[in-house]
């Protein structure tokens, strides 16, 4: 019973882990910032080029979802216009995103492009990014997904997101464009896995060190077996037992999934 009970406390601090996300990706928390004589989003960084209170980053209706979105103006500045303001926010992140998300809409001057860089770095050294640019303004806000290609190894410790226009001024037209709800997708959701579980799979012996068994009540067609990264390690057809020997310690989930590749059931268990 204790070593149950150990495992589900190590599955809930992981769980956490993995479910990391961006701080206010959604913008719906504003700080006012004396300097600039506007509000800026909470836990991001601005370099706004405007003046006299005309910032070039701002909070923007209407938003994709709540009340507020990130809003980007260009601004007329000593007879000359200035690129819209740059955003950017640096947080600890000690996970590996597959992918970042979240949805742009907006006008961009014929010049202007539209930026957002993602980067991930262990010990100030860089090991992963992504990066997304838009050269057509949309009415509407429309979905943008990032892939993340990590090249270092190990697991980041911070993540560091930009956001910003770039063009050549070779037009006199305004760019104005909004970003909103921002959010890290996982190769595997976690929670998923938390909700599937159930008493008619389970896994012996569990904590293992050499195999682990499967009983299941039910009739399943494939196994597929992830790293608490939500990683897929091993995937297995008809199979009972899985030998694990060499694997690395830590705490696994198995899921077992019908012909349709749909997931019927899910137990987890840790490799000593």
């Amino acid at each position: 019973m204790k070593k149950l009970q150990l495992l589900s406390f190590a599955f809930l601090f992981i769980l956490g882990a993995v479910a990391q996300q961006i701080p206010n990706g959604n913008f719906e928390s504003w700080t006012y910032n004396p300097s600039t004589f506007s509000y800026e989003p909470t836990g991001w960084k601005t370099a706004n080029f405007g003046q006299y209170g005309d910032t070039a980053v701002r909070r923007y209706k209407p938003a994709r979802s709540g009340n507020f979105a990130c809003g980007f103006q260009t601004t007329f500045v000593l007879n000359t216009y200035a690129l819209p303001g740059v955003l950017g926010t640096t947080f600890a992140c000690t996970n590996k995103p597959q992918q970042m998300e979240g949805y742009i809409k907006g006008n961009l001057a014929l010049d202007d492009t539209a930026i957002i860089l993602v980067e991930f770095s262990k010990d100030t050294n860089a090991i992963g990014d992504g990066l997304y640019y838009i050269t057509q303004s949309q009415n509407n806000y429309i979905k943008f997904v990032i892939p993340i290609d990590f090249y270092g190894f190990g697991n980041p410790d911070s993540c560091t997101i930009r956001v910003f226009s770039g063009g050549t001024l070779l037009d006199d037209t305004l760019t104005s464009f909004a970003i909103d709800d921002l959010s890290f997708v996982y190769p595997v959701d976690v929670n998923t896995i938390v909700s599937n579980a159930s008493k008619k799979l389970s896994l012996y012996p569990n904590p293992a060190n050499s195999f682990i068994s499967i009983a299941s009540v039910i009739d399943y067609h494939s196994v597929v077996v992830y790293n608490q990264m939500g990683q897929s390690v091993a995937t297995y057809s008809n199979i009972e037992t899985i030998a694990i020997e060499d694997w690395n310690k830590g705490l696994y989930f198995l899921q077992i999934k019908d012909s349709n590749n749909q997931v019927m059931e899910t137990a987890s268990f840790l490799k000593n």
